[in-house]
């Protein structure tokens, strides 16, 4: 309610783990981007990551007698379960608070979502003007139907769609309420300068949360941003969370004369396709992408095999998009992370080496270009694929909110898969990391007295590489469960 003069009212916003360990995360701009909103209505927003404050359940006993509600945002995951003990805390400390529930995973989902008895209302899409129509709803004691966007249960127990709110205009969305975190205690900024995507993956969420609309800010927005962030909170790298930064790449290269001409001297990485790689970078635009502080570009390879790229997928890049890429960011020095997957339906064994001789192949090509890993494929929801799958029968969704926590890219429950597939796609993920993602494990990860074991591992991982060899595999095992990931 606007006018709510001197009395602020708390408003209680948690970021739940995303897993078993205690990594240096990225900075929780789900909830920084609705809190500026919230902040001019006359609320005063508090947020609670549990990622790095370990005195989360303190903090939320002090704040939760004076908050009006409690948010919560999740990803499809094991970031579900530690939501949900979050949740179940709340409603231990005090069990008529409510609790609000946000992000991807409680839009595909929403009435799934709200099935769970630790959860009061569900908030679907971008959360910028809803948070704020929601919040006066419970301070006035208003009709929830009045706020469009969400999802509650009625008196008889049945859940209520108050309908779809519009896609935001990207240049009303505020700054991000920086203020409100210590931002040195991030290893990634994030800035968003756009969201959707115009192309068609089979398996990417944003068929139905974006609805292949892409909607991009003004760059003097984004300009603002990161001057903002540069001079008042010393970043000097950030990372573009758009879901495609080159889906425009006139506006892409503007942007990045902007930010030559404005002297910004900031590092950024950002997404981009293989395909706009190999075929659209020509050398004055790697020449300006360097100038401007391009530092990584994320590519999704996905497959070495085409048919795999083309007809399941539908990734809309061929096999020598993925091979030209290696040429080009060879040729002009751009850095560049790349990731795969395995494990799609109806994938062969032979379809899988085509995937690691490809990996080989582009690593000689380019000896600079940084794998990541080659990921379990996993069933989320809200993609064709996805529906294609349960459409035939070849996958069993969970029928409660808290099974979805044990989907996960390292945790293979493939059910077109046998047993022994999903444990060499479970070794695989892991070995692959030591393979190709060695040096950042080493300088991210390890501690001085693991260093013998992490060259026992990286020595046994390339072996196991060189021979295609990745079914029995003991030690393994046993370091997914040293490190804390469960097996299937």
């Amino acid at each position: 309610m606007e006018g709510l003069g001197k009395l602020k009212i708390k408003i209680l916003l948690i970021y739940p783990q995303l897993g078993p360990q205690s990594l240096l995360p990225q900075a929780p701009l789900s909830l920084l981007s609705i809190c500026p909103n919230l902040e001019a209505a006359g609320y005063e927003p508090v947020i609670i990551d549990t990622r790095i404050e370990s005195d989360y359940k303190e903090k939320i006993r002090h704040h939760l007698p004076e908050c009006l509600f409690v948010g919560i945002t999740s990803m499809t995951g094991m970031q579900i379960q530690y939501a949900l003990q979050v949740a179940a805390l709340i409603r231990e400390i005090d069990p008529q608070k409510t609790i609000v529930w946000g992000g991807i995973h409680a839009t595909i989902l929403p009435e799934q979502t709200l099935a769970d008895p630790r959860i009061d209302i569900v908030v679907a899409g971008e959360g910028e003007e809803v948070i704020v129509e929601l919040a006066n709803c419970l301070a006035g004691a208003s009709e929830l139907r009045t706020v469009r966007g969400i999802y509650f249960q009625d008196e008889l127990g049945k859940a209520i769609f108050t309908g779809q709110r519009p896609f935001l205009d990207m240049n009303t969305v505020p700054m991000p309420a920086w203020h409100l975190v210590d931002v040195s205690k991030y290893s990634e900024i994030g800035v968003q300068t756009a969201r959707g995507c115009p192309y068609r993956c089979r398996f990417c969420f944003n068929h139905l949360y974006n609805g292949r609309k892409w909607r991009a800010k003004d760059a003097d927005l984004v300009i603002e941003e990161l001057r903002v962030l540069k001079e008042k909170y010393n970043v000097n790298h950030v990372v573009f969370y758009d879901d495609n930064f080159f889906s425009n790449l006139k506006r892409a290269r503007y942007l990045c004369q902007e930010i030559v001409d404005n002297n910004l001297d900031i590092r950024w990485s950002t997404t981009c396709r293989a395909d706009i790689l190999a075929r659209r970078i020509d050398e004055d635009f790697a020449v300006l992408l360097k100038k401007a502080g391009v530092h990584i570009l994320f590519v999704g390879s996905e497959s070495g095999s085409q048919r795999i790229l083309t007809e399941v997928i539908n990734k809309q890049i061929t096999t020598e998009d993925i091979i030209g890429m290696a040429v080009m960011t060879r040729k002009y020095q751009l850095r560049v992370h790349t990731s795969f997957m395995s494990g799609f339906p109806g994938e062969s064994a032979s379809e899988r080496r085509l995937t690691f001789n490809l990996m080989d192949r582009i690593l000689e090509i380019n000896p600079d270009l940084y794998i990541t890993t080659i990921c379990i494929y996993t069933p989320y929801p809200g993609n064709p694929l996805y529906d294609e799958i349960v459409a035939k029968g070849l996958f069993n969704p969970p029928e409660a909110l808290e099974e979805w926590s044990r989907l996960t890219f390292f945790n293979c429950q493939l059910p077109w898969l046998s047993l022994k597939e999903c444990t060499m796609l479970e070794n695989l993920s892991f070995i692959a990391r030591f393979v190709f993602w060695h040096k950042e494990i080493k300088e991210r990860y390890i501690k001085p007295y693991q260093y013998p074991a992490y060259l026992f591992f990286r020595a046994d991982a390339l072996l196991r590489w060189k021979f295609r060899f990745f079914n029995y595999a003991p030690e393994w095992k046993l370091f997914r469960q040293v490190v804390g990931y469960r097996e299937s």
